[in-house]
């Protein structure tokens, strides 16, 4: 496999053709440079896993001082707004409903609790 110039058609498909082309142009390396390429892919495997352990230990740490429950509190007052908008359109809607029924505007106001103003445009 190391005389080849071309790469298999089929290494792609079948991973274990993919491994042994490695292997090949591992074992096609001089001492030294068998030696820099594992030395290389020494410090590439601590480089990746002390930049895993450090993403694991953000969270750990990020959990213990709250920057995650910021996701947690952005999404419940992002509920809680939406429900008083839903309210503040059923009022409006209600409110429609009374005038259009000739209720009076102040009973209408203490009613959705909306203000006056609000009431008289509708």
């Amino acid at each position: 496999m190391e005389s080849m110039e071309t790469q298999l058609a089929f290494t792609q498909e079948i991973p274990l053709f993919a491994r042994l082309e490695k292997i090949a142009e591992y074992s096609a390396l001089d001492e030294k440079q068998q030696r820099l390429y594992d030395e290389s892919f020494h410090n590439y495997m601590c480089y990746h896993g002390q930049a895993d352990y450090k993403y694991k230990k953000g969270i750990e740490f990020g959990e213990e001082i709250g920057f995650l429950k910021g996701e947690e509190k952005g999404r419940a007052e992002g509920i809680k707004e939406g429900i008083a908008e839903g309210e503040r359109k059923t009022n409006l809607e209600n409110a429609r409903k009374m005038k259009a029924a000739n209720i009076p505007l102040q009973i209408i106001a203490d009613i959705t609790k909306l203000p006056l103003d609000v009431i008289e445009k509708l």
